[in-house]
Formats: structure tokens, C-alpha cells, sequence
């Protein structure tokens, strides 16, 4: 059976009511995963763009268009992050048998592993208009 991870960045006024406060991936979706500038307290885990097709600049490639899930974290726990959710995301090493595994979830403050803190931002491209 197919997995999924979900995000809920739902916090702020504790309700899902604007473009992307929720989103869900097939485990397969993900991409990887990066720090961002210099920061030692976050973590920019990558999927494939959920929405479509997205219209590819002149200046840019297939590689360049994914959704981007921005963690903050534990100081300097970005290789315990990465390692404790790829066994998450692994679906022999999820051994619950849950399809759909919350990752980071800041509506009710549950979060996949300690060392995640919160949910900094969702960024899923849209698909530009024809």
C-alpha cells in the first residue's frame, strides 16, 4: 500500500483556511533534502510539484520545479531529522501499517520526531494560468 506523509501549518489562528496550510505527498514524491543559507535550526525537505505541470522558464529545468516544506529544528540535529524520517517514510521500517504518517502537524503541536519544532513555511508551485 501506498504511503503519505502530511504537513499542517494550521497554527496561527488554529484553523486550515488559506492556500496550503495542509498538504499531503505520496513517500515517493520526496525529493531530498537541504539546509537553506546559513541557518542551523531549519530544514527544507523537497517534494515533486503536487499541482501540475508548471510552466518551465527559459532559464530553468524539470529539477528546478518542486514543493518545499520548510522545518525548523533542534539546533544542529539536521542528519538525526533526515535519518529518523527517512525510517519514517521507509515503508518496511513503518511497521504500524499507518498510510499516512504526520510529519509535522502545528494546528494540534504533534510533530513525527522530537528534534522538529514547527513548521516555518508550505511552498507548493502553482501551475501558471494558460
Amino acid at each position: 500500500m501506498a504511503k503519505f506523509v502530511e504537513f499542517n501549518n494550521a497554527g496561527t489562528n488554529g484553523q486550515i483556511d488559506a492556500a496550503h496550510d495542509y498538504v499531503c505527498y505520496p513517500v515517493e514524491a520526496f525529493k531530498g533534502a537541504t539546509i537553506v543559507g546559513t541557518t542551523r535550526t531549519q530544514i527544507t525537505l523537497y517534494f515533486t510539484a503536487m499541482e501540475g505541470q508548471v510552466e518551465i522558464a527559459a532559464n530553468a529545468y524539470p529539477a528546478d520545479i518542486h514543493d518545499a516544506i520548510l522545518l525548523n529544528i533542534t539546533t544542529d540535529t539536521h542528519p538525526t531529522v533526515m535519518k529518523k524520517l527517512l525510517a519514517l517514510m521507509h515503508p518496511e521500517n513503518n511497521h504500524s501499517g499507518a498510510q499516512l504518517i504526520s510529519i509535522a502537524d502545528d494546528m494540534n503541536v504533534v510533530y513525527a520526531i522530537p528534534e522538529i519544532t514547527s513548521i516555518d513555511s508550505i511552498t507548493v508551485q502553482v501551475v501558471a494560468a494558460a
